[in-house]
């Protein structure tokens, strides 16, 4: 099953965290929703540090995303920093 383009990042791994879920915009902000994660979300590693990975899929050739991660509960609750990726 094709899920289109896609893009893949990681972050570090939030701790305690009872949730979270990975948001993405197409008009630089103003709205978000739900990224499809095919793969759900993964636990790695980098250098030794916690990180989680993600595969956000289903996305339009020549378009801009915005990316953001919200956690909720935890010693990292709220909102990450937003990420830009333009699809190819």
């Amino acid at each position: 099953m094709s899920h289109g383009r896609f893009v893949d990042f990681y972050y570090t791994a939030p701790k305690d965290a009872a949730s979270e879920k990975v948001l993405q915009s197409t008009d630089n902000g103003e709205t978000w929703e739900d990224a499809f994660l095919p793969l759900g979300i993964t636990s790695g590693s980098a250098n030794g540090i916690p990180k989680h990975i993600v595969r956000a899929a289903q996305l339009e050739a020549g378009k801009t995303y915005l990316f953001k991660v919200v956690i909720t509960g935890g010693k990292n609750e709220g909102e990450s920093n937003v990420i830009t990726q333009k699809v190819m």
